[in-house]
């Protein structure tokens, strides 16, 4: 599940598309998100992703990591950034840092969602934490739900790595 967004001057937050491709590898992710991504000329692709994706496979001995830097850096050489987290930041952090962008505490909105992007939208829409805990409430009402928070996984990596809470000097949180 990947999506893609654009940053904007503002830090603003644009998810323009999304790439959900059941049992497909990464290298066949990759080609279908350098393929929608033909007329970004001149732009720095930045990728973002959870620290698993360093985990390498028994099958090949290379990480999603590795996949994703030899298929972008053959597309796009220089312009292409890691930016995946070297840690998790935490279920419970992400979702804040998420919910924040969404709309502050100012009722700003910062971050916009495409019609394109429907399985991000379901997700916002469906996904909730269990009752009386901090986890999410990954088991679903049909089989269709099971699938929820993929999409909403990708996008709230990479909103915590790029819009971090911090704490300010008083001890309270600015987001």
């Amino acid at each position: 599940s990947v999506v893609l967004a654009q940053v904007q001057p503002d830090k603003t937050v644009h998810f323009v598309d999304e790439v959900s491709m059941h049992n497909a590898d990464t290298r066949v992710v990759c080609r279908e998100i350098i393929d929608r991504l033909k007329g970004v000329d001149g732009r720095l692709i930045r990728v973002f992703g959870d620290p698993a994706g360093r985990n390498r496979h028994t099958n090949n001995n290379l990480s999603d990591y590795d996949i994703i830097t030899d298929e972008f850096n053959r597309a796009y050489g220089h312009r292409f950034v890691r930016c995946w987290a070297t840690r998790d930041p935490g279920q419970m952090n992400r979702v804040n840092c998420m919910n924040a962008m969404l709309i502050n505490v100012k009722g700003e909105a910062r971050c916009f969602i495409s019609s394109k992007c429907d399985e991000l939208r379901k997700d916002f829409e469906r996904v909730a934490w269990v009752q009386g805990s901090k986890q999410i409430d990954k088991r679903g009402k049909s089989d269709e739900d099971k699938l929820r928070t993929h999409m909403s996984d990708a996008a709230c990596y990479f909103i915590a790595e790029e819009f971090p809470i911090r704490v300010m000097s008083s001890g309270r949180l600015n987001i």
